[in-house]
């Protein structure tokens, strides 16, 4: 008998649901609409909850919703760093850093012979990030490459090793103001599938009506209480709810459309240095040691980013230096082209080429560095680059023409190369 009038009293007594309705409403119980059922006041807070912006805009913060990007759209349209090398198939440098990492394999045949390089780049910022955020922005600002001889040839290569690094800031702020409309984007579709999506809304009531009394009520303190995350919704309430309300979110035409749109406007502008250097192994290496210093930039001109075909305005200038035995020359670059890049398919990388010109002034000398194009001396030449990526695979086959148009003891060159680009999982433009 005492068993069940116990049973009794605690049926009676409000359940979490309840008295967390009630306290919300000061109508209830009583008042017109008011549930009269631990079930019902369940399925009403989840409603209630789920049109409510302002405790959605506390449970949600930038960057718990940026990681519906997944680290997407970091992939870079070119090479890796071959700049002042013979594989360099554009006019100008580029200051575009490697998403990850890259590898070149560049074939070269000139007037001074047959090359065989290899090149080996890393995004050490890219490397030690830690969230898709960070990621996508500090993947580019700055990237270092090692150009090493490769012994493939009949000839002995020469012994030298080459370094490079770019620096791009205007890029890595271009990126940082997409990622924040892009985190904006993310942000809001992950509100609309918590508000309106009908199975986070389902996730949620299930969670409550299975939940013993007291792990209930620590639910609804994840739901109404100020500063809750995601995540701790998640512990107090269903597990599987992020992962849900992530796939949910990137599924959404509005979050595809900016996606998009990120994809095609963050490498819209690039603007950096580079550095190179050269160094010969030996002191009887034919590779003279040579540095130079080259601010570079390219601006997109065409307004409609997502356009099938862009076309970009590419530039370049500075100092370089060789020095050999005692003898050395300076001089100075000064390179201009135009870029297309064409998308065949959409959701598939652009094809780049190229057409421009390079003007050299400096100090005469009989040194031959790595690269035609580095030669010391007053010329001016005229360079074809194309690059093809080969689906969606990371590789690329690249080549290039250089002759001389004015000025210089050569003819021209003609380089190959195969770039093996691998950045973060995601897509490619």
């Amino acid at each position: 008998m005492l068993v069940s009038l116990l049973a009794f009293v605690l049926a009676q007594a409000p359940g979490p649901c309840l008295e967390r309705y009630q306290s919300l409403h000061p109508t209830c119980p009583g008042g017109v609409g008011c549930p009269s059922s631990e079930p019902e006041a369940c399925s009403l807070l989840v409603s209630t909850f789920a049109v409510d912006e302002s405790r959605l805009g506390q449970l949600l913060r930038e960057d718990e919703a940026v990681e519906v990007i997944q680290r997407e759209a970091v992939q870079p349209v070119l090479g890796v760093g071959v700049a002042g090398t013979p594989g360099q198939i554009d006019a100008t440098v580029s200051v575009q850093p490697v998403g990850l990492v890259g590898a070149s394999l560049g074939v070269v045949s000139s007037d001074y012979g047959r090359a065989h390089l290899l090149t080996f780049s890393a995004n050490p910022l890219a490397i030690a990030s830690k969230d898709p955020g960070s990621q996508a922005r500090l993947s580019r600002l700055f990237d270092v490459s090692v150009v090493l001889p490769a012994p493939l040839g009949d000839e002995q290569p020469a012994g030298f090793f080459g370094l490079r690094s770019n620096i791009d800031f205007l890029g890595a702020a271009v990126a940082h103001r997409e990622l924040e409309t892009l985190s904006a984007a993310a942000l809001q579709a992950q509100r609309q599938a918590l508000s309106a999506g009908g199975g986070i809304r389902e996730d949620l009531r299930r969670a409550l009506d299975t939940l013993p009394p007291e792990q209930r009520a620590r639910c609804l303190d994840a739901l109404f209480a100020p500063g809750g995350t995601l995540e701790g919704l998640a512990a107090a309430c269903s597990p599987g709810l992020p992962a849900r309300l992530r796939t949910a979110a990137a599924a959404s035409p509005r979050f595809q459309q900016a996606l998009d749109d990120f994809e095609d406007a963050v490498d819209s502008a690039h603007g950096g240095l580079q550095v190179q250097l050269d160094v010969p192994a030996t002191r009887s290496s034919p590779v003279p040691f040579r540095a130079a210093l080259l601010g570079a930039g390219t601006y997109s001109l065409t307004r409609d980013l997502r356009a099938p075909w862009r076309v970009d305005a590419m530039a370049s200038f500075g100092p370089d230096y060789l020095l050999s035995a005692g003898e050395g020359a300076l001089g100075a670059t000064l390179a201009v082209a135009l870029g297309v890049k064409a998308r065949l398919l959409r959701g598939m990388p652009r094809l780049h080429s190229s057409l421009g010109l390079r003007g050299h002034l400096g100090q005469s000398s009989p040194l031959r560095p790595l690269s035609v194009p580095s030669l010391p001396g007053n010329y001016l030449q005229a360079q074809l680059g194309l690059s093809l990526p080969i689906g969606r695979t990371g590789l690329a086959v690249a080549g290039g023409m250089n002759w001389s148009i004015a000025g210089g003891s050569y003819y021209g060159q003609t380089a190959f190369s195969a770039n093996l680009i691998y950045s973060l999982p995601g897509r490619t433009r």
